[in-house]
């Protein structure tokens, strides 16, 4: 929404990279990604996860997003238990691949 409206009122600058940001799909995500990098300009050039890196991602928030469900209702500690585990495990996978880039 915000970026139609930054369109209709002339946006120029980012004006490419808004349009292809508007096609982003789950499907197209990798594409529109890989896109929109030659786009921009290099502030994030080497923080720029691939796929592996942006699937990690998703599933921390997921699994981060759980357990604060699990906590406010007080269910399952040996779920947690395992949710936590794995979000330990991922995000130590996530750093130690920023860290290799």
């Amino acid at each position: 929404a915000v970026l139609l409206k930054l369109l209709e009122s002339g946006l120029l600058v980012k004006r490419r990279a808004a349009e292809r940001a508007l096609t982003l799909t789950p499907p197209s995500h990798t594409s529109v990604r890989a896109a929109l990098a030659t786009m921009v300009g290099n502030q994030m050039c080497y923080r720029r996860f691939g796929d592996d890196g942006c699937k990690r991602a998703v599933e921390i928030a997921r699994l981060q997003r759980g357990l604060r469900q699990q906590r406010l209702h007080d269910d399952g500690s040996e779920r947690r238990s395992e949710m936590t585990g794995r979000l330990s495990r991922l995000q130590h996978e996530h750093r130690l691949a920023g860290a290799e880039r």
